[in-house]
């Protein structure tokens, strides 16, 4: 063989290993974008889930503190319509806390993770490791 062509050979091993790293970078940027607009996503289902809790939760400290202030009225004071207009307070934020807390705990339960992006990513493992 001739000296020129083992240097063209030797050119194009080289070239096609550039293009092979060029497409392994390549392939990784994309499954990199798809792992973050997944992220993303899911973000934002955990904030509007966490919105809710804190504020069911918020509602339930008022709960408490009616409830606590409907129980000494009942017992300092035999008449019904005072207390009995703090118990049906006490119960209204009741079932809105626990509307909201449903609503919280119903918009964690739909986060999933990145289920895609890892798929993809698993894929390209299995493909560079020749499996």
């Amino acid at each position: 063989m001739s000296q020129d062509s083992s240097t063209t050979n030797h050119r194009t091993l080289r070239r096609k290993i550039v293009d092979a790293i060029n497409s392994v970078e390549q392939v990784a940027t994309v499954q990199a974008r798809l792992f973050g607009s997944e992220l993303k996503t899911s973000s934002k289902r955990a904030l509007f889930a966490v919105g809710f809790v804190i504020v069911g939760s918020a509602t339930l400290i008022f709960v408490l503190i009616f409830g606590a202030i409907t129980a000494a009225l009942a017992l300092a004071a035999v008449g019904l319509s005072l207390w009995l207009a703090f118990l049906l307070m006490t119960g209204a934020l009741l079932l809105v806390s626990l509307v909201l807390l449903g609503l919280g705990v119903k918009a964690f339960s739909k986060i999933k993770p990145p289920t895609r992006a890892l798929k993809s990513w698993q894929e390209t493992k299995d493909i560079l490791a020749g499996e």
